[in-house]
């Protein structure tokens, strides 16, 4: 391994002019380590005693002028002093405050004379030298990201994993969806954490990397001289910061559903965006609160006889609706820097990783692991209850005491032990799924016609009498007419209606059919809802009575 040495001397006193230039150009920054030459002290004691104190000044100013971290090895070498004075110049120098300071991590003095031919002196200069080659600190562990790269990483990694996890355990246990606050509150914190560790002061201590390798351009992966100004953590700080979404104000969970609607668009038109963003966020939500209200639609129904049934709060899905506002901040940010160049954060990977989650989020996952051990039910299963518990009632009402007991195989018939209002729901149930039944036959039917159709290219006319939508039954019926014609001719009513059929083109009778198809699975989605309600209610109360 080659080392390369880069040495810069400092003659006499450094004054305040002199340290302000030190630190304007950056002439000490990546400095390793510190060399320190001393002539011999006067004789007289009172000049001794300045001597002492203007090498001390010396040191420490020096040791200031360039960023404070980290500390560097010393080597002192005291030039042709004759005697050994290692401990009178650790003791003079103060050696033990600059290295409780931090400013020296170690120090070591080696006599050597003033005639740098000698070969002893070149011996110790170069132990010397190895000695503080051996204890030069290392460049710092600085990780390297865009702007966006470190703001998108880690709120992929510390929000949107931590809130759809906790969404996704609420959702398999049937919980309604986690409120807005909490969510609000982590996104908020981790936000200001990002800000703290883009702009942390420990960067602006580091004294990286060596100024002359930058000003050089030999080096075009080293960082820039200004990327832990005070300037530039501040920018990146208030560029981190604007990412904040605003405080969810409070609602009462009783609200109607046209309350908490206009409660989400004040909030979204509460961030900070123009006409056109607005415009783009309040279809998304409106996308996001139609599609609610158009699932709850199959809650309504199996709780046909509750006035007034509509969604509530906790059917808004909070988890995706701060998502887009999130966003929305993000695409909204500024990610280039004055000159026009993709800002770049330097940091601490060790500070980067010390992220706590707020208190207020910690308490709504507590939460969430106690609501699914007590009530692991969801928000269907809660409502088909409900439906249960009044049909219940109505047929405790209608029981009488007329029932009477078949023992003749020692056990009660079901019929018998049950209320006439439940054997009257499984009657209706039974003939509701013979229904059922028929329409699936009926739609099969429909599905294999419109693939014919297809694969055809074109619409075969029907006999009089069977339409091209009617069922098998019915065609078998209409062949078996066809088969003994009446002799009386059609009437017009009858041709005028063949007419008119003839004259409609493929397109429009396979669109029609579409139609008859998708409003025969909607029939039969809600007879299957109801049927379902039907047998578990009657389920129900088999077990119980």
């Amino acid at each position: 391994m080659i080392l390369f040495c880069w040495l810069q001397a400092v003659h006499g006193l450094l004054e305040e002019e002199d340290t302000d230039e030190v630190e304007r150009e950056h002439m000490l920054l990546g400095t390793s380590a510190v060399i320190l030459a001393l002539p011999p002290p006067p004789l007289d004691q009172d000049s001794r005693e300045t001597y002492w104190l203007e090498n001390q000044l010396r040191l420490v100013w020096l040791l200031q002028a360039k960023p404070l971290h980290p500390s560097l090895p010393l080597l002192v070498l005291p030039l042709g002093w004759g005697a050994d004075p290692g401990e009178d110049v650790r003791e003079f120098l103060d050696v033990r405050g600059l290295t409780e300071g931090e400013l020296v991590s170690d120090c070591r003095v080696v006599d050597i004379s003033r005639d740098v031919e000698d070969e002893d002196t070149c011996r110790k200069l170069c132990e010397g030298l190895s000695w503080l080659g051996e204890r030069a600190p290392l460049p710092p562990s600085l990780e390297t990201e865009t702007l966006r790269d470190y703001v998108e990483n880690s709120l992929a990694g510390e929000f949107s994993s931590v809130v759809y996890q906790d969404a996704a355990q609420r959702r398999k246990a049937g919980l309604p969806q986690q409120t807005p606050g909490p969510i609000v509150c982590l996104y908020n914190s981790l936000v200001e954490h990002l800000a703290r560790v883009a702009s942390s002061n420990n960067l602006q201590a580091l004294s990286w990397p060596v100024a002359e390798f930058v000003t050089a351009g030999h080096r075009t992966d080293l960082l820039s001289l200004e990327w832990n100004s005070e300037a530039q953590l501040t920018l990146l700080q208030d560029r981190i910061l604007a990412l904040r979404l605003p405080p969810v104000p409070y609602m009462d969970a009783d609200e109607s559903w046209s309350s908490v609607c206009q409660y989400c668009a004040d909030y979204v038109l509460s961030l900070p965006a123009d006409s056109k963003e607005q415009t783009v966020l309040l279809t998304r939500l409106r996308w996001l609160l139609d599609r609610v209200q158009t699932e709850f639609e199959d809650t309504c129904y199996l709780d046909y006889d509750v006035p007034d049934c509509e969604p509530t709060a906790s059917h808004v899905p909070w988890t995706r609706l701060v998502e887009m506002c999130v966003s929305h901040m993000v695409q909204r940010l500024d990610w280039a820097g004055e000159d026009g160049s993709m800002l770049t954060v330097h940091y601490l990977p060790d500070e980067l990783s010390m992220f706590t989650q707020p208190t207020e989020w910690r308490v709504a996952v507590g939460n969430t692991s106690a609501e699914v051990m007590e009530q692991p039910h969801s928000l269907v299963v809660a409502t088909q209850q409900t439906v249960r518990k009044k049909h219940l009632e109505l047929s405790r009402v209608q029981t009488t005491d007329t029932e009477t007991a078949d023992r003749t195989d020692g056990k009660l018939k079901l019929e018998d032990k049950l209320s006439p209002a439940v054997s009257s729901l499984i009657r209706k149930a039974e003939e509701l799924r013979k229904k059922i039944a028929q329409e699936r036959v009926q739609t099969k039917s429909y599905e294999d016609q419109l693939q014919g159709y297809v694969a055809d290219g074109q619409y075969h006319h029907q006999p009089p009498g069977v339409s091209p939508f009617s069922s098998p039954e019915d065609m078998a019926g209409g062949m078996l007419h066809m088969g003994n014609p009446s002799p009386s001719p059609p009437g017009p009513d009858l041709l005028s209606l063949t007419t008119q059929r003839r004259r409609l083109s493929l397109e429009e009778n396979l669109e029609e059919l579409r139609w008859r198809i998708e409003a025969g699975k909607r029939d039969f989605r809600l007879s299957e809802l109801r049927l379902n309600s039907l047998l578990d209610m009657g389920d129900f109360q088999a077990k119980h009575f």
